[in-house]
């Protein structure tokens, strides 16, 4: 799929929900398979402008627990071991420097693991450089309260607070992982806002999102009769969306 294909695909997902989509891979017979386990939650939400919702294309990233000790015998020297396990069971392989532009991280991590390779300073460099979110089992990201404030869209069982080293080590990127329950592949679509994530595989993205927005169109106009006899304004989800 090329750069223009990408754009229209998530172009066509504007204004689109999650429950819209679970509703289409229901309509051609993928009932709950690929909705992702409710644990895994946004980080936070944007009430006003749901910026909080991501469409975006899988990018898979699987690290795993390690046995890799470390050991020092002052401050100095545990930096610098920190500096080399970082260096070579996390960063070696480059996967974090082959996103494209509108990829969502799916990073699959150890349960009960406390560390995470994400953070507030190189996500929102990600971001800058055009991935769209992220996406993760278990611990998702550190310096949360930055994340927030910063408004990157995050999708998490429970944040984290310590670093990777000692703790886990990536094992593979581009291959399909597990992200709460869900099969999740490279190139996969993923759409999430505050009822959780879902999972659309790519070979069925077309025929899920035009019954997803029969649906939405549906909905649309069913909820602006019910504003207009409540006496409340239109708003940007109830204003129609073309077909």
């Amino acid at each position: 799929m090329d750069v223009t294909e990408r754009k229209a695909l998530l172009k066509s997902l504007e204004g689109l929900r999650t429950t819209d989509i679970s509703d289409g891979l229901d309509g051609i017979g993928l009932l709950s398979v690929c909705l992702v386990d409710q644990k895994v939650r946004p980080l936070w939400k944007d009430i006003q402008n749901f910026k909080h919702r991501i469409y975006g294309f899988a990018y898979t990233v699987r690290f795993l627990p390690t046995q890799e000790v470390l050991h020092a015998s002052s401050t100095e020297e545990f930096l610098k071991i920190e500096a080399e396990f970082k260096r070579k069971y996390i960063w070696s392989s480059g996967w974090a420097k082959n996103f494209k532009e509108d990829d969502i991280l799916c990073m699959e991590v150890p349960e009960g693991c406390q560390g995470s390779p994400a953070g507030s300073e190189n996500f929102m460099r990600w971001v800058n450089d055009g991935l769209r979110g992220l996406v993760t089992n278990y611990a998702g990201i550190r310096d949360t309260d930055e994340v927030i404030k910063q408004e990157l869209p995050v999708y998490c069982a429970y944040s984290s607070r310590a670093m990777t080293q000692g703790r886990m080590q990536y094992d593979a990127h581009e291959v399909p992982i597990n992200i709460g329950g869900v099969l999740v592949k490279p190139g996969d679509l993923i759409v999430a806002d505050n009822d959780g994530v879902v999972v659309v595989p790519i070979a069925h993205a077309k025929e899920v999102i035009e019954v997803a927005r029969r649906i939405n169109v549906d909905d649309r106009v069913k909820r602006s009769g019910h504003y207009a006899k409540a006496g409340m304004a239109e708003d940007f989800t109830t204003r129609p969306i073309n077909l």
